[in-house]
Parts: structure tokens; C-alpha cells; sequence
């Protein structure tokens, strides 16, 4: 399991931020702009800008614009303020006006990108930052942002290709190796994922996720003491680490521990009281002990939450089959069925 984007859009925004600053190194003062008082606007609003007083350099770069229709570092800076203002669709309506002026600015393109991604835009996002690279942004912000965006559209070995670049302008991203190993993973290169892993949290002994994600690795290829052992840590560094409680549930699951699963389960729960697969979990552990009714308000819970989770209507319908309530359990599988969980019509034709 990857338990990475949240920690990716801080990133996103410290590296804008970042970049926010450049442009204001460089455009502080003006060489003229064809128009005094424009530059005079545009120069308050990076006043403003440095004093984190957002809407008045919004209000500046405005009156330099109107002045100065063409002006496109009035438009470059506004897009910042309204960024830092969390208003990403204006912008992006600012970078795009900005590169109407001039196509070439690979800048507006990074920084519309970084937009696209916060909106949740990961395929605008994309095509946003591999132009930027096209246009010669090529540094390992630019090229990691490019391999998250082609991770979340799915393109693993593309993200691998884009991270490896990355990491070549900076060995020292621990994020980096973290994210290319889970690509690793998803193409079931599982040893250079375990090296990814590796590299990562010895870069940063305090980055869960590595951890977490290495045990799930470690999990796949059945070596569940070295994936107990990863999610120990995960947990020790960062103990509200719910995902992890519950991978660790499933490794005790598997190592016939079905009561430390639960209690596994219960701590994912306790920390984030709408996860499905923990409920889910635990009421797989609790039919082990023969607890058929704490299995089935486990199962219950997970689908109250999750309606479509197939697979926790499949083990509601087994547990309900353990208490002799068939036509119960029929109904529960034809649901997992039409959810896609097509082993489940295996259990209803045993009954037919």
C-alpha cells in the first residue's frame, strides 16, 4: 500500500514557494516595462508579495496588468499570490494567460502543473510538467513532480524514468527512492523495490512510508518475519500510522496470531474510525476463532462504510453461511459477485 500523496502535495507547495522566491530575486527591480506606472504596481505587488499580503499584491499586479495588458511577469507573480491563497484555478488562469504572451515560459508551465496536481488534475498535471522539460526546466523537482503525475495516471515505467533522473540531480531524495520503489513494485520488480526502500530510509530513518511500503513488498513475496519487522518500524516512527497497524494485522493474520491481528485492527480503527479494511480485517481474524457474530458486525461495519467493497460482502456471506443463515449468505454473495468478486458465484451455485 502507498501512503505517499498527502506528503507529495506538501512538497508541491514548499517547492512553489521555493520557486515563488526566485521569481521575485529576479523581477524585484524592473528594467522597463514600456510603461512607468506599471512597473510601479508591479513593484509594490512584490512588496506585497514578501509580506505575505497576498490580496494587495493580487490588487497590484492588477492595476499593473490593466495598465500593461502584455505584461507577463505581472500575470507570473499574480499567479503566485492567488497560489499561495490556495486559489489554484486562477492560477492556472494567470499561467495561462502568461504563456498566450509567451509560449516559451517553461516556469508557467512547472507552476501549472504544480496546480493541476493540488486540483487532483494528475493527467493535466503531466502534460503540464513534461512540457516544462521539453522547454529545458530539467532539475529534480521538475522530474520528480513529472514521475508522481505519470505514477497517479498509472505509467510506472515512464514514473521510473522520470524518478531516476530526479535522483540523478539529487541522490540525497529520500522521497524519491521511496516513490520509485513503489513503482518498482507495481511492476513486480520486487528486489529493486526492496532496494529503493532501503536507500530511502537510510536516507531518512524517520520516513514510515518507506517502512510500510518495503514490509508490503516483503508481505507479497511471504517473508512475513521480514514484514513484521518493517511494519514494527513504520508504527514506531510514526504510531498513528493506521495503514500500518493494518498491514501489521495481516501479517499476524498469516502467522496464525489471529488475536494480536485484532487488536492490530482495533488500533487502525482507533485512529481512523472510517477504515473499511480494518473492519474488514478484523472480522476475517475474528472467524478464525470461531467469533462468527464479531465477525459479521465487523464485515457489517466495513460495507456501511464501503458499499462497494466486494470482498468484505464475500466473508459477510461466509461468516453467515458458518451460522446456518444460507439464504442470508446467498444474498451477500450475489452482491460480491456483481461487484466483481466472481468467485463468490462458486459458493452460491454449491447451494443451487
Amino acid at each position: 500500500m502507498i501512503h505517499r500523496f498527502a506528503y507529495v502535495l506538501l512538497l508541491m507547495v514548499f517547492a512553489l514557494q521555493g520557486y515563488s522566491q526566485t521569481i521575485l530575486n529576479n523581477d524585484s527591480t524592473l528594467i522597463l516595462a514600456g510603461n512607468q506606472e506599471a512597473e510601479l504596481a508591479f513593484n509594490q505587488g512584490n512588496d506585497f508579495l514578501n509580506q505575505k499580503r497576498y490580496l494587495d499584491a493580487i490588487k497590484s499586479y492588477d492595476s499593473a496588468i490593466s495598465i500593461k495588458p502584455d505584461f507577463v511577469k505581472a500575470f507570473m507573480n499574480r499567479a503566485l499570490a492567488k497560489f499561495e491563497l490556495f486559489d489554484y484555478s486562477g492560477s492556472i488562469t494567470d499561467y495561462t494567460q502568461a504563456l498566450t504572451i509567451d509560449p516559451q515560459l517553461a516556469n508557467a508551465f512547472y507552476g501549472r502543473g504544480i496546480c493541476h496536481f493540488n486540483l487532483n488534475k494528475p493527467i493535466e498535471a503531466q502534460t503540464n510538467f513534461e512540457q516544462a522539460i521539453k522547454l529545458g526546466l530539467t532539475d529534480s523537482k521538475t522530474y520528480y513532480y513529472a514521475a508522481v503525475s505519470c505514477f497517479e495516471n498509472g505509467y510506472y515505467t515512464q514514473s521510473i524514468s522520470y524518478f531516476t533522473l530526479s535522483i540523478n540531480y539529487d541522490a540525497t531524495n529520500a522521497n524519491a527512492y521511496n516513490d520509485r520503489g513503489s513503482a518498482y513494485r507495481l511492476t513486480e520488480n520486487y528486489p529493486q523495490a526492496i532496494a529503493d526502500y532501503t536507500q530511502a530510509v537510510k536516507l531518512n530513518p524517520q520516513l514510515a512510508e518507506a517502512y510500510n511500503n518495503r514490509g508490503s513488498v516483503n508481505f507479497k513475496t511471504n517473508n512475513f518475519d521480514a514484514a513484521l519487522a518493517d511494519y514494527n518500524l513504520a508504527v514506531s516512527v510514526k504510531p498513528d500510522y493506521f495503514i500500518a497497524y493494518n498491514n501489521r494485522a495481516k501479517v499476524k493474520f498469516e502467522k496464525n496470531d489471529f488475536n494480536g491481528a485484532i487488536a492490530d485492527c482495533q488500533k487502525a480503527i482507533q485512529l481512523n474510525p472510517n477504515y473499511a479494511y480494518a473492519y474488514n480485517n478484523m472480522g476475517a481474524a475474528y472467524m478464525k476463532l470461531k467469533k462468527y457474530p464479531e465477525a459479521y458486525d465487523a464485515f457489517t461495519k466495513a460495507i456501511n462504510i464501503m458499499p462497494a467493497f466486494a470482498e468484505a460482502y464475500l466473508n459477510r456471506g461466509n461468516c453467515l453461511e458458518m451460522q446456518r443463515r444460507v439464504d442470508e449468505a446467498k444474498a451477500d454473495w450475489k452482491k460480491a459477485a456483481e461487484l466483481g468478486m466472481v468467485k463468490a458465484l462458486n459458493y452460491i451455485s454449491f447451494y443451487e
